[in-house]
Protein backbone atom coordinates (compact mmCIF):
# COMPACT_ATOMS: atom_id res chain seq x y z
CA UNK A 1 0.00 0.00 0.00
CA UNK A 2 1.38 3.05 -0.87
CA UNK A 3 1.74 6.18 1.28
CA UNK A 4 -1.40 8.23 2.42
CA UNK A 5 -0.43 11.16 0.50
CA UNK A 6 0.39 9.43 -2.59
CA UNK A 7 -2.60 7.46 -2.19
CA UNK A 8 -4.66 10.41 -2.14
CA UNK A 9 -2.76 12.55 -4.96
CA UNK A 10 -3.45 9.63 -7.27
CA UNK A 11 -7.18 9.70 -6.65
CA UNK A 12 -7.28 13.94 -7.00
CA UNK A 13 -4.97 13.26 -10.23
CA UNK A 14 -8.33 11.23 -11.51
CA UNK A 15 -6.50 8.19 -12.02
CA UNK A 16 -9.86 6.47 -10.80
CA UNK A 17 -12.86 8.09 -12.43
CA UNK A 18 -14.90 6.85 -9.68
CA UNK A 19 -12.82 8.00 -6.93
CA UNK A 20 -11.32 4.71 -5.63
CA UNK A 21 -10.09 2.37 -8.59
CA UNK A 22 -8.42 -1.07 -8.11
CA UNK A 23 -5.22 -1.67 -9.89
CA UNK A 24 -2.17 -3.43 -8.66
CA UNK A 25 0.23 -0.51 -10.06
CA UNK A 26 -0.65 2.81 -11.78
CA UNK A 27 2.07 5.05 -12.34
CA UNK A 28 1.68 8.72 -12.07
CA UNK A 29 5.01 10.43 -13.50
CA UNK A 30 7.79 8.65 -12.35
CA UNK A 31 5.75 7.56 -8.75
CA UNK A 32 4.79 4.14 -8.63
CA UNK A 33 0.91 4.23 -7.07
CA UNK A 34 -0.78 1.18 -5.81
CA UNK A 35 -4.74 1.88 -5.18
CA UNK A 36 -6.58 -0.52 -3.05
CA UNK A 37 -5.04 -3.84 -4.57
CA UNK A 38 -6.29 -6.18 -2.05
CA UNK A 39 -9.93 -5.37 -3.80
CA UNK A 40 -11.00 -9.04 -1.71
CA UNK A 41 -8.61 -11.63 -1.76
CA UNK A 42 -5.78 -9.89 -4.86
CA UNK A 43 -5.30 -6.96 -7.36
CA UNK A 44 -7.54 -7.23 -10.02
CA UNK A 45 -4.41 -7.35 -13.57
CA UNK A 46 -7.94 -7.33 -16.02
CA UNK A 47 -11.55 -5.93 -16.19
CA UNK A 48 -13.65 -7.41 -14.41
CA UNK A 49 -16.80 -8.97 -15.96
CA UNK A 50 -19.27 -6.35 -15.08
CA UNK A 51 -16.62 -3.73 -17.21
CA UNK A 52 -17.17 -4.08 -20.94
CA UNK A 53 -16.97 -0.52 -22.02
CA UNK A 54 -20.38 0.67 -20.59
CA UNK A 55 -20.09 0.21 -16.66
CA UNK A 56 -21.50 -2.62 -14.39
CA UNK A 57 -24.79 -4.24 -15.80
CA UNK A 58 -28.37 -3.37 -13.86
CA UNK A 59 -28.45 -5.28 -10.95
CA UNK A 60 -31.01 -7.94 -10.99
CA UNK A 61 -34.02 -8.96 -9.31
CA UNK A 62 -33.64 -5.66 -7.13
CA UNK A 63 -37.31 -5.07 -4.84
CA UNK A 64 -37.81 -8.85 -5.62
CA UNK A 65 -37.04 -12.24 -4.34
CA UNK A 66 -37.09 -10.69 -0.65
CA UNK A 67 -40.03 -10.13 1.43
CA UNK A 68 -40.58 -9.77 5.47
CA UNK A 69 -40.23 -11.72 7.93
CA UNK A 70 -43.90 -13.10 8.69
CA UNK A 71 -42.73 -12.42 12.42
CA UNK A 72 -42.54 -8.86 11.81
CA UNK A 73 -45.43 -8.28 9.66
CA UNK A 74 -47.99 -10.13 12.27
CA UNK A 75 -47.05 -7.31 14.78
CA UNK A 76 -46.10 -4.17 12.63
CA UNK A 77 -48.65 -1.42 12.07
CA UNK A 78 -48.32 -2.00 7.39
CA UNK A 79 -51.09 0.55 7.47
CA UNK A 80 -49.70 3.77 8.76
CA UNK A 81 -47.32 5.34 6.30
CA UNK A 82 -43.19 4.79 6.94
CA UNK A 83 -41.55 8.27 7.77
CA UNK A 84 -38.68 6.97 5.48
CA UNK A 85 -37.12 4.46 4.20
CA UNK A 86 -33.18 2.93 5.14
CA UNK A 87 -31.29 1.01 1.99
CA UNK A 88 -29.15 -0.70 3.64
CA UNK A 89 -26.15 -2.53 1.23
CA UNK A 90 -24.16 -4.83 2.60
CA UNK A 91 -20.44 -5.97 0.81
CA UNK A 92 -20.36 -9.37 0.81
CA UNK A 93 -16.57 -9.86 -0.58
CA UNK A 94 -14.72 -12.12 0.81
CA UNK A 95 -12.40 -8.93 2.21
CA UNK A 96 -15.50 -7.81 4.22
CA UNK A 97 -17.26 -10.77 5.89
CA UNK A 98 -14.26 -13.82 5.69
CA UNK A 99 -13.53 -13.94 9.19
CA UNK A 100 -15.77 -14.69 12.42
CA UNK A 101 -14.86 -11.22 13.79
CA UNK A 102 -15.95 -9.39 10.51
CA UNK A 103 -18.98 -11.02 10.43
CA UNK A 104 -19.92 -10.38 14.10
CA UNK A 105 -19.59 -6.53 13.26
CA UNK A 106 -21.73 -6.52 10.16
CA UNK A 107 -24.54 -8.25 12.33
CA UNK A 108 -24.33 -6.08 15.07
CA UNK A 109 -24.35 -3.09 12.94
CA UNK A 110 -27.17 -4.29 11.02
CA UNK A 111 -29.47 -5.13 14.55
CA UNK A 112 -28.68 -1.54 15.49
CA UNK A 113 -29.97 -0.34 12.15
CA UNK A 114 -33.26 -2.69 12.71
CA UNK A 115 -33.45 -1.13 15.76
CA UNK A 116 -32.97 2.49 14.82
CA UNK A 117 -35.67 1.45 12.09
CA UNK A 118 -37.99 0.27 14.41
CA UNK A 119 -37.86 3.44 16.72
CA UNK A 120 -38.35 5.57 14.45
CA UNK A 121 -41.27 3.33 12.18
CA UNK A 122 -39.22 3.32 9.06
CA UNK A 123 -39.10 1.07 6.10
CA UNK A 124 -35.65 -1.13 5.72
CA UNK A 125 -34.75 -2.84 3.09
CA UNK A 126 -31.52 -4.57 3.35
CA UNK A 127 -29.44 -6.07 0.11
CA UNK A 128 -26.15 -7.75 -0.47
CA UNK A 129 -23.59 -6.64 -3.57
CA UNK A 130 -20.47 -8.98 -4.45
CA UNK A 131 -18.22 -8.93 -7.39
CA UNK A 132 -20.73 -8.06 -9.92
CA UNK A 133 -23.75 -5.50 -10.18
CA UNK A 134 -25.66 -8.32 -11.12
CA UNK A 135 -25.17 -10.40 -8.65
CA UNK A 136 -26.80 -7.91 -5.97
CA UNK A 137 -29.97 -9.32 -4.24
CA UNK A 138 -32.26 -8.50 -1.16
CA UNK A 139 -32.10 -10.24 1.63
CA UNK A 140 -35.12 -8.62 3.68
CA UNK A 141 -37.43 -5.63 2.51
CA UNK A 142 -39.95 -4.51 5.52
CA UNK A 143 -42.35 -1.66 3.78
CA UNK A 144 -43.30 -0.79 7.84
CA UNK A 145 -41.74 -1.11 11.11
CA UNK A 146 -44.10 0.95 12.96
CA UNK A 147 -45.18 -1.03 15.80
CA UNK A 148 -48.68 -2.27 15.88
CA UNK A 149 -50.66 -0.61 19.27
CA UNK A 150 -54.08 0.31 20.42
CA UNK A 151 -53.49 3.08 22.85
CA UNK A 152 -50.37 5.17 23.60
CA UNK A 153 -50.04 3.38 27.19
CA UNK A 154 -48.67 0.44 25.36
CA UNK A 155 -46.61 1.87 22.72
CA UNK A 156 -43.25 1.28 24.39
CA UNK A 157 -44.26 -2.18 25.30
CA UNK A 158 -44.68 -2.79 21.52
CA UNK A 159 -42.00 -0.88 20.40
CA UNK A 160 -39.76 -3.02 22.60
CA UNK A 161 -41.31 -6.46 21.64
CA UNK A 162 -40.94 -5.32 18.01
CA UNK A 163 -37.54 -4.04 18.10
CA UNK A 164 -36.63 -7.89 19.81
CA UNK A 165 -38.57 -9.98 17.46
CA UNK A 166 -37.25 -7.85 14.34
CA UNK A 167 -34.09 -8.05 15.11
CA UNK A 168 -34.32 -11.85 15.47
CA UNK A 169 -36.04 -12.40 12.35
CA UNK A 170 -33.43 -10.22 10.38
CA UNK A 171 -30.26 -11.54 12.03
CA UNK A 172 -31.43 -15.04 10.94
CA UNK A 173 -31.51 -13.93 7.27
CA UNK A 174 -28.93 -11.82 7.48
CA UNK A 175 -26.81 -15.11 8.46
CA UNK A 176 -28.29 -17.89 6.19
CA UNK A 177 -27.20 -15.30 3.12
CA UNK A 178 -23.68 -15.07 4.93
CA UNK A 179 -23.74 -18.71 4.87
CA UNK A 180 -24.99 -19.29 1.03
CA UNK A 181 -22.11 -16.69 0.25
CA UNK A 182 -19.32 -18.42 1.63
CA UNK A 183 -20.30 -21.60 0.71
CA UNK A 184 -20.29 -20.38 -2.98
CA UNK A 185 -15.90 -19.87 -2.25
CA UNK A 186 -16.64 -16.19 -3.65
CA UNK A 187 -13.77 -14.73 -6.32
CA UNK A 188 -11.58 -11.45 -5.61
CA UNK A 189 -12.70 -8.12 -5.99
CA UNK A 190 -16.06 -6.27 -5.47
CA UNK A 191 -18.28 -4.23 -6.72
CA UNK A 192 -18.78 -1.21 -4.67
CA UNK A 193 -20.00 0.75 -7.50
CA UNK A 194 -22.34 -2.17 -8.57
CA UNK A 195 -23.81 -1.86 -5.04
CA UNK A 196 -24.46 1.86 -5.58
CA UNK A 197 -26.02 1.03 -8.75
CA UNK A 198 -28.52 -1.36 -6.83
CA UNK A 199 -29.07 1.44 -4.05
CA UNK A 200 -30.60 3.49 -6.94
CA UNK A 201 -32.20 0.72 -8.98
CA UNK A 202 -33.69 -0.45 -5.96
CA UNK A 203 -37.44 -0.66 -5.60
CA UNK A 204 -39.31 2.08 -3.17
CA UNK A 205 -40.74 0.66 -0.66
CA UNK A 206 -42.54 4.21 0.76
CA UNK A 207 -44.84 6.76 -0.63
CA UNK A 208 -43.59 9.08 -3.16
CA UNK A 209 -42.34 11.88 -1.86
CA UNK A 210 -41.11 10.25 1.72
CA UNK A 211 -37.40 9.84 1.96
CA UNK A 212 -35.25 7.78 1.19
CA UNK A 213 -31.41 7.41 3.12
CA UNK A 214 -28.50 4.98 1.45
CA UNK A 215 -26.04 3.54 3.63
CA UNK A 216 -23.43 1.07 2.83
CA UNK A 217 -21.74 -0.81 5.01
CA UNK A 218 -17.76 -2.00 3.03
CA UNK A 219 -13.91 -1.47 3.64
CA UNK A 220 -13.91 0.58 0.73
CA UNK A 221 -12.12 -1.63 -1.42
CA UNK A 222 -13.38 -1.84 -5.06
CA UNK A 223 -12.89 -2.99 -8.33
CA UNK A 224 -11.84 -0.64 -11.28
CA UNK A 225 -15.50 0.09 -13.30
CA UNK A 226 -17.39 3.18 -14.38
CA UNK A 227 -21.08 3.87 -14.85
CA UNK A 228 -23.94 6.13 -14.54
CA UNK A 229 -25.25 6.96 -11.30
CA UNK A 230 -27.81 8.87 -9.90
CA UNK A 231 -27.83 9.55 -6.05
CA UNK A 232 -29.79 12.97 -6.09
CA UNK A 233 -33.18 11.47 -5.19
CA UNK A 234 -31.60 10.15 -1.71
CA UNK A 235 -31.71 12.17 1.37
CA UNK A 236 -28.39 10.67 2.54
CA UNK A 237 -25.74 8.25 1.29
CA UNK A 238 -23.39 7.34 4.06
CA UNK A 239 -20.92 4.74 3.82
CA UNK A 240 -19.59 3.08 6.91
CA UNK A 241 -16.41 0.87 7.51
CA UNK A 242 -14.20 2.11 4.79
CA UNK A 243 -10.26 0.60 5.65
CA UNK A 244 -11.99 -1.81 7.92
CA UNK A 245 -11.07 -5.08 5.69
CA UNK A 246 -11.16 -8.85 7.52
CA UNK A 247 -8.01 -9.60 5.43
CA UNK A 248 -6.14 -6.72 7.94
CA UNK A 249 -7.26 -2.86 8.26
CA UNK A 250 -5.75 -0.34 6.39
CA UNK A 251 -3.50 1.76 8.18
CA UNK A 252 -4.97 5.48 9.45
CA UNK A 253 -3.58 7.90 6.42
CA UNK A 254 -4.62 5.50 4.20
CA UNK A 255 -7.93 4.54 5.44
CA UNK A 256 -9.06 8.54 6.16
CA UNK A 257 -7.81 9.38 2.32
CA UNK A 258 -9.89 6.18 0.85
CA UNK A 259 -12.63 7.52 2.73
CA UNK A 260 -12.46 11.10 1.26
CA UNK A 261 -11.91 9.63 -2.38
CA UNK A 262 -15.55 7.78 -2.24
CA UNK A 263 -17.08 11.53 -0.47
CA UNK A 264 -15.54 13.13 -3.64
CA UNK A 265 -16.78 9.67 -5.95
CA UNK A 266 -20.35 9.88 -3.86
CA UNK A 267 -20.63 14.12 -4.78
CA UNK A 268 -19.80 13.38 -8.54
CA UNK A 269 -22.53 11.13 -9.07
CA UNK A 270 -25.38 13.59 -7.10
CA UNK A 271 -25.23 12.62 -3.39
CA UNK A 272 -26.75 15.41 -1.62
CA UNK A 273 -23.81 15.80 1.85
CA UNK A 274 -22.50 12.35 1.52
CA UNK A 275 -20.35 10.80 4.13
CA UNK A 276 -17.95 8.36 4.22
CA UNK A 277 -16.38 7.14 7.45
CA UNK A 278 -13.74 4.71 8.61
CA UNK A 279 -15.95 4.33 12.08
CA UNK A 280 -19.00 1.75 12.67
CA UNK A 281 -22.48 3.66 12.28
CA UNK A 282 -23.19 2.82 15.66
Amino acid sequence: MADAANFEGAVLMGISVSGLRCRSAVAVGSVGVVLLAGCGAGSMSSPPPTVNGQGPRPAEAIGSGAACPAQINQIADTESPATAETILALDFSGSFISTDQARSRIRSQTRALVEQSVERGQALRIMAFTRTASGAQSIVACPSLTARYNNVAARPRKIENLKRKATLAVDEALVAAINTRLAQRPEPGTSIVGGFLAIEQSASLVRPGTPRDAVMFSDGEGLDEDAAIDLSSFRTVSLYGVGASANGQMDTPAADAAAKGWVRWLTEHGAIHPKASTQAMF
